[in-house]
Order: structure tokens, then sequence, then C-alpha cells
């Protein structure tokens, strides 16, 4: 709820944002926040690959998604990729996460 409250809920950028994908090893764009109902949408989508102790704040651009984890950690969900490959780790926290988005060209 205080994501939604302080932030705003499908909120997108004016200009590019974009965070460190440890994966690609490169700079990767974050398309937008979710809404409340983009959020109900993804967890039905993805019902199937999401973790249930994980949850979705954000979308690339590319539908895959962006994830916070019950311990705080962010990790990005490959939407088409295999169940056992799908997800994997890009910030250890929230914090981390948000305090490392920046300007992208």
């Amino acid at each position: 709820a205080w994501w939604w409250q302080h932030v705003g809920a499908g909120a997108q950028f004016a200009e590019p944002i974009v965070y460190f994908d440890p994966k690609a090893g490169e700079d990767v764009l974050l398309g937008w926040l979710l809404s409340v109902d983009e959020v109900r949408q993804a967890i039905d989508d993805y019902e199937e690959s999401l973790a249930p102790h994980r949850f979705p704040i954000a979308n690339d651009g590319g539908d895959n998604l962006l994830l916070v984890d019950r311990d705080g950690s962010v990790h990005q969900h490959l939407h088409d990729a295999l169940l056992d490959r799908n997800t994997y780790p890009i910030a250890d926290s929230f914090e981390s996460f948000v305090l490392s988005l920046r300007r992208g060209e």
C-alpha cells in the first residue's frame, strides 16, 4: 500500500530510467511501475511461474516483470524462459534497487 500511496501505481517515467542487470551485464530500461490492476493481472497471467512469496512491481516494457521477494530482494522474471530459469536476482534489497535507478540515455 505504501508504494502506491507515495510513488504512484502505474507510474510511467518522463525520461528513460535504467537499472543494472547483473545477468545481462548492462543497464536495462525500466518500463513502468505496475498499477494495482496490472499487479492482479500479472499474478493471474503468471500464476504457474511466479513464486508465491514474490510480488510483481514493474514491467520492463517487454512483458518481463520485476518482483520483490518477501525478504526484500528484487528479481527479474523472464516471461518466456523455462520455469527453472525464469527468475534471477537483480538487487539484495528493494531499497538498494530503488537507489540504483538512474536516468538512461
